[in-house]
């Protein structure tokens, strides 16, 4: 993967969430039992990155956003299921000093997980954008990554299997956004 100016993964965020990651590890022992959760996309009520600002993204954007099964896996976690998967891991001896990556098995396309976000904002969303920025290459190259996530060692170690199937979990997001006016209610 080529990095580029503007890229995340080379941004102040990601290299701050680096270096905690690596102060937590090089922490563990002594009498401090640390443990770090490597979630993926993390979506549901109250999600800021891959919730919240993916309902309020300008809508020129979604033209660029693949669509139905097209799009490389979207390696997804429910916010439910990742507070179950924090829970084991503050309660399993075993996890102290492990990192694991959390999500769920079910294959989930980029398309579909933006079809949700298009059906959810659906007509009465943010007003188009006729100019603007394109969408990032990074960005868009990410879209297109078929990589999946290892979630073995979450299951033997923790435990943890992500239990919400996205549907489900794109139906309780949906009511969510519009109780808390971040989606148009149903049918307006």
């Amino acid at each position: 993967l080529r990095r580029t100016p503007g890229d995340p993964a080379t941004g102040s965020t990601q290299q701050q969430k680096l270096a905690a990651e690596q102060l937590v590890v090089r922490a563990h022992g002594d009498g401090l039992e640390t443990v770090v959760i490597q979630p993926g996309v993390v979506h549901g009520p109250w999600g800021g990155q891959w919730t919240t600002a993916q309902l309020r993204r300008p809508a020129g954007d979604f033209a660029q956003l693949p669509a139905g099964d097209d799009g490389g896996v979207c390696n997804a976690v429910y916010v439910d299921d990742l507070a179950e998967a924090v829970l084991l891991a503050v309660d399993t001896a075993a996890a102290a000093g492990e990192r694991f990556l959390v999500g769920h098995s079910e294959e989930l396309r980029w398309g579909t997980f933006f079809d949700s976000v298009r059906a959810l904002r659906g007509p009465g969303g943010p007003a188009p954008v006729t100019a603007g920025e394109p969408v990032a290459d990074w960005e868009l190259e990410l879209y297109r990554s078929t990589a999946r996530a290892d979630y073995g060692k979450a299951r033997r170690v923790l435990g943890f299997t992500a239990r919400t199937p996205f549907a489900e979990a794109a139906a309780v997001t949906a009511g969510w956004a519009r109780w808390a006016g971040e989606a148009p209610e149903a049918g307006a």
